[in-house]
């Protein structure tokens, strides 16, 4: 169990790696020169610890609360989904996939959203970061010194820290909580879960926020007072997060339940709910994309990256 489960493990963090790069890799070779590589790795590591462990901490406490208040309801346990009463059903996967958003769409997104804060855009504003201040002498400046001084860089980064952050809750989600749940799956070459988690959702979300918070940061000054506010951006990315989560989550436990205990004969009210998961999976998928693609091809407005400036860091910096 323990050889299997950790080749199925190394795999799936090497996939979730190769799709960041993927990202990556395209979006760095339209603005080689303004986009520093040792940053991205900086904030891919940054989300890789330190981000997921805090997120993962507010989860578990907030998933708890959830079952505290209606344990035959809740995100993990949703039992009266299995119903046979139509109203009882429907509105406890209303009720969960609520939670879902509110608990990892919100403080996942919300998590990373952390690290963009504190790239700088300017040398000085780095220079003048305290954190920076006590360890620019010690390591690499590239590392701590986190300046995105340009709005593709900028973007660029907001990937980088969703990869990291994917990659690390795969090692929990896929290793840690259930090594037994992840040998049966490679025994009855399910690869189902494997799929869903290696969907660059975070990569495209925080992608996303990060192009349209870089084209306010940079861009001209008329779009720096957006008709859309910043909140509903973060907000839009946070209810596809969750729906997301909740649809591969609650198709799941009924999937493992009709496993364990028979599918039902006939109609029951969870046929159509999930129906309507895997619908909401697909629709969801390809809202990341085209938000991510639609704030992406926006920094295209901006001054090309043959004209734009690479501001370099001072010397004290360096040394």
């Amino acid at each position: 169990h323990g050889l299997v489960s950790g080749v199925y493990f190394a795999v799936m963090v090497v996939c979730t790696v190769t799709t960041t790069v993927g990202m990556v890799a395209p979006l760095v070779s339209e603005r080689p020169a303004v986009v520093p590589l040792g940053l991205v790795a900086s904030v891919f590591w940054v989300a890789a610890t330190a981000v997921v462990s805090v997120a993962f901490v507010i989860n578990s406490a907030l998933m708890r609360l959830w079952v505290y208040f209606d344990p035959r309801c809740s995100a993990l346990y949703p039992y009266d989904l299995l119903s046979d009463d139509v109203g009882r059903a429907w509105w406890c996967t209303a009720v969960a996939s609520l939670e879902w958003v509110l608990t990892p769409g919100l403080v996942e997104e919300g998590a990373k959203a952390l690290v963009l804060l504190h790239l700088h855009t300017t040398v000085t504003g780095a220079a003048r970061s305290r954190w920076a201040g006590r360890l620019r002498k010690k390591l690499w400046s590239g590392l701590v010194t986190p300046v995105a001084d340009n709005p593709w860089a900028f973007t660029v980064c907001g990937v980088a820290i969703g990869g990291g952050f994917a990659t690390a809750e795969n090692v929990w989600f896929v290793f840690l909580k259930d090594p037994d749940a992840t040998v049966n799956a490679v025994k009855h070459g399910d690869l189902g879960l494997a799929m869903s988690r290696l969907l660059p959702l975070h990569q495209l979300l925080t992608g996303y926020i990060s192009a349209k918070v870089a084209f306010r940061l940079f861009g001209p000054a008329q779009a720096r007072q957006p008709e859309e506010p910043l909140s509903r951006v973060f907000l839009r990315a946070v209810v596809v997060h969750g729906c997301f989560d909740a649809a591969v989550y609650l198709a799941s436990f009924c999937e493992e339940w009709d496993e364990e205990h028979g599918a039902p004969e006939g109609y029951v009210p969870r046929t159509r709910i999930l129906q309507l998961l895997m619908v909401v999976k697909m629709a969801v998928v390809a809202a990341a994309v085209v938000l991510f693609h639609s704030a992406w091809s926006d920094l295209d407005d901006l001054v090309p990256a043959d004209d734009l400036p690479v501001q370099q860091l001072p010397n004290a910096i360096h040394d």
